[in-house]
């Protein structure tokens, strides 16, 4: 289902890397700000940052970043939801959920597939994400196709 190729990856400029060394001493809401504004059009935002701080994929700046993303989706950002793609398409659990529901319900900027939901639910929950299966389970009772 991959829709990005590490080719799509363009460094971010010097001056966005420079930033990488005070993200951790900066409020959550400014970090989340910079780091997209910066880094979103670069590949995938969560990756690059874990990589440069030597983040676990759980942390507290991951999990800001990623919310900030999920926002920036929910109002039309067409940047967000590529983001969105590729964090998913790198096996992030979470974002294949999000991916999940969008094509599921036809939200935002996405056109209704029940076919990419189904297929995005399956991702997440082969990582043990609950909701996704859940949602699987119900889509199957119901004849949600």
């Amino acid at each position: 289902m991959s829709t990005y190729v590490s080719s799509d990856y363009q460094a971010p400029s010097p001056f966005a890397q420079s930033l990488l060394s005070v993200l951790p001493h900066l409020p959550p809401d400014t970090r989340s700000g910079l780091c997209l504004e910066l880094l979103l059009p670069h590949g995938n935002v969560l990756k690059f940052v874990q990589r440069a701080l030597h983040l676990p994929a759980n942390h507290q700046i991951i999990n800001d970043l990623f919310s900030q993303i999920v926002i920036l989706d929910a109002h039309g950002d067409r940047d967000a939801l590529d983001q969105l793609h590729r964090i998913a398409d790198d096996g992030n659990s979470k974002a294949q959920y999000s991916l999940g529901l969008k094509y599921k319900s036809g939200w935002s900027s996405v056109t209704q597939d029940i076919e990419k939901a189904r297929v995005y639910f399956q991702l997440a929950a082969s990582q043990g994400h609950e909701a996704s299966q859940f949602l699987l389970d119900y889509m199957d009772a119901h004849q949600d196709t």
